[in-house]
C-alpha cells in the first residue's frame, strides 16, 4: 500500500542519522532527538476526530512526549522512536479518515538528563 511506503519512507530518513560518527571529531554522536508539530485534517474547532487521535495514538504506543495542542499535536523524543510514530500516524491517520497530515519535523539536542 502507498501509505506503507509513506511510513516506512519517513522511519527510514529519520533512522538512518543515528549514531553516524561526527565529521569533526571522527566518534559517534548521540542520539539524534527530533521534535515534530503535526497537524491532521480536517480540522473541525472544538472536535478531534478519530483521524486526529490516530496521531496521539501513535506517538502514545512510541513512547514519545505528547503535547495535545488547539490546532495541532507536538511529538517529540530519540529520533527513532519519533520516526515510529510518525509511520504509524500517516497510515492510521488516512485509513482514519484524514485528508492532509502536515508535518514538520526539528532535530534539535537531546534534553540534559534531570536527577531524580
Amino acid at each position: 500500500m502507498a501509505l506503507d511506503a509513506v511510513g516506512n519512507a519517513v522511519g527510514n530518513a529519520v533512522g538512518t542519522a543515528e549514531g553516524q560518527p561526527s565529521e569533526a571529531q571522527g566518534e559517534a554522536t548521540a542520539a539524534p532527538w527530533l521534535r515534530a508539530e503535526a497537524t491532521v485534517e480536517p480540522f473541525v474547532p472544538g472536535q478531534r476526530g478519530p483521524h486526529v487521535e490516530a496521531l496521539a495514538e501513535a506517538a502514545r504506543s512510541a513512547g514519545v512526549r505528547l503535547v495535545v495542542g488547539p490546532f495541532g499535536d507536538l511529538v517529540e523524543g530519540p529520533a527513532e522512536a519519533v520516526a515510529r510514530a510518525l509511520a504509524e500516524a500517516v497510515r492510521a491517520a488516512f485509513a482514519a479518515g484524514a485528508s492532509r497530515l502536515t508535518v514538520q519535523v526539528t532535530r534539535e539536542e537531546p534534553p540534559e538528563p534531570t536527577d531524580a
